[in-house]
């Protein structure tokens, strides 16, 4: 399902766009798309989380699974907001990504990185249109 079809199952959304925000909570269409969070609908509960799990963080969300044919998904981390490292998601995924075997329409992603020596990591998830 394109994000253009996904929208239309939810009439009368002002702010159609995939970058559009029409529950003005700073997160756009197309997340809230591969996040199964309706447009209009506060994202709060089905943002990604990040917790430590020894010397890693592990980085996990549950994903509308269709998104995964017509999204492309990174996880970007780093410890400062100017170098990034990316790990795709989507295919050809890297080896840091689990994914959960579809239940629902729904599938759990996680993501593990080494925390190393890091006394702080930031993290961010981007998705795009091919």
């Amino acid at each position: 399902m394109q994000i253009a079809q996904w929208i239309a199952t939810f009439p009368g959304v002002s702010g159609t766009a995939a970058g559009a925000t029409p529950a003005n909570d700073r997160v756009p269409n197309l997340l809230k798309y591969v996040l199964n969070c309706g447009p209009t609908a506060s994202a709060t509960g089905v943002l990604p989380t990040a917790n430590a799990a020894g010397n890693n963080i592990v980085f996990g969300f549950t994903r509308f699974a269709n998104s995964a044919s017509d999204t492309t998904q990174l996880l970007e981390y780093g410890s400062d907001l100017a170098s990034w490292t990316v790990v795709r998601i989507t295919a050809p995924t890297d080896a840091a990504v689990s994914l959960g075997a579809p239940s629902g329409g729904l599938q759990s992603v996680a993501v593990t990185v080494p925390s190393g020596t890091n006394s702080k990591l930031f993290f961010r998830l981007k998705v795009s249109q091919p």
